[in-house]
Formats: C-alpha cells, structure tokens, sequence
C-alpha cells in the first residue's frame, strides 16, 4: 500500500507523484533501543540531498528517509517508504557500503 499524502488545497497525492525536485527533504533520526517499549526517536537533521543525509549519520543507530515539504502528512501509523539506515550492516560480516 503507498503512502498517501494530502497538500493543503486537500489535493490527495501519492508517493510516485512527487518527486526531490518539487521539495522533498531528507529528515535523519537517532533511534535509541529501537523495538523496546524504551524506543526514543531524536531528531538529528533535515538534508536537501541524500548523500548529505548519509554523511551527517554517525552510526548504524541513524535513520534517514524522505519527506516532502509543505505536505500534510498522516496521523496514523505508516510505511515510511525510501527509509533506511545506511550505516547498518547489511550482515553480521559485511558493514554497508552507502547506497
């Protein structure tokens, strides 16, 4: 199911239908004991290029993923489609190489 997004003239938009060009921002989060009912979530930074998202990551506990700008988002729960953490070994032998 795609993430279904709503701009204030309550146009209803869809994930594929926008794009970095119209004003999406990466947005990085420090997750702390992320899947404990202690997970805090700590804004660390707002990015206008993906590969500056990356570099400003400290350690795999960093979370990046875009959003678009001047968009209502949903309340509810989501899929936060394009997020991931880029210092996170892909497996327990191979750290990740940025994407």
């Amino acid at each position: 199911m795609g993430l279904n997004l709503h701009n204030r003239s309550s146009k209803k938009l869809k994930m594929k239908d926008l794009t970095f060009d119209n004003g999406w921002v990466w947005v990085i989060y420090r997750i702390d004991d992320p899947g404990t009912p202690d997970e805090k979530w700590h804004l660390q930074g707002v990015a206008d290029r993906k590969q500056l998202a990356i570099d400003l990551c400290l350690n795999e506990t960093y979370l990046i993923g875009p959003v678009p700008m001047n968009t209502a988002l949903p309340e509810g729960r989501i899929t936060w489609i394009g997020a991931y953490f880029p210092l996170a070994p892909k497996n327990p032998s191979q750290p990740n190489k940025n994407e």
